[in-house]
């Protein structure tokens, strides 16, 4: 199990560039079971939503840092992580490797007609031969034993939960030990990605950590508040990181 550590109440995952995929790929030859998820600059205003959020999210397994602001924030307080990592590389690799090693795949969330579509190039595209069908994400917490129920049937290695925040680290976090899946990948919008709704940020956009405009400007009616919300939250807890004396 990869080590965590503390950065100013987040807990995030310590790995090199191997010890990542090495743990990915004992978990599901051992069939044991982890949680991927991530933190982000966006991260204080998602919990200050949902009152628990953190001390749930941080119990999960591999925690990834997601976004070149908090990457960034970290590297200022000498604390960043061996390289970077975020969220929607890791997701193609993800696939990149179950399609190399034979694991299997399975989508919980998106629509009915993004998930069968991400499915599909989830074989076409990347090649991952074993591709379950997929549920949507518009179900509430009493259809959740029926969603568990059919996941198990299938009983993925890897299943990707395309789903908004807190919804996603809920379900995750209530339904894990219900759950007969391998990895558990709280991926978010990369299922959109996959399926060519919305785009991925180019890596120079992500760099010059501008990825929230990227997005923004794909969904300008829906995601302005939030993301002013969340520019607001992310400037408190950077100065806050930044004008802390560390022992």
């Amino acid at each position: 199990m990869l080590k965590k550590y503390n950065f100013y109440g987040f807990a995030l995952s310590e790995f090199t560039r191997d010890e990542i995929w090495e743990e990915i790929d004992s978990v599901i030859k051992t069939k044991s079971q982890a949680v991927v998820h991530w933190k982000s600059l966006g991260t204080p205003w998602l919990v200050k939503q949902t009152p628990g959020l953190l001390e749930k999210i941080n119990e999960f397994d591999i925690i990834l840092v997601d976004g070149r602001g908090l990457f960034m924030l970290m590297k200022l307080k000498r604390k960043a992580p061996a390289f970077e990592l975020y969220t929607s590389w890791f997701t193609l690799q993800l696939l990149e490797k179950a399609a190399k090693n034979n694991y299997s795949v399975m989508i919980l969330g998106a629509t009915e007609e993004v998930n069968k579509t991400a499915s599909l190039k989830i074989k076409t595209d990347f090649g991952v031969k074993t591709v379950y069908p997929g549920i949507n994400g518009y179900f509430s917490e009493e259809d959740e034993a029926k969603i568990i129920e059919k996941i198990n049937e299938f009983a993925p290695d890897i299943l990707l939960i395309g789903i908004s925040t807190p919804k996603k680290e809920l379900f995750a976090h209530r339904n894990r030990e219900r759950l007969n899946v391998r990895i558990i990948h709280l991926c978010g919008g990369m299922v959109d990605v996959i399926a060519g709704k919305t785009k991925i940020t180019p890596k120079l956009i992500k760099r010059l950590g501008f990825a929230w405009l990227y997005r923004l400007l794909q969904e300008p009616r829906r995601l302005l508040i939030p993301i002013l919300s969340m520019l607001l939250e992310s400037l408190k807890f950077s100065l806050k990181a930044l004008l802390t004396k560390d022992n």
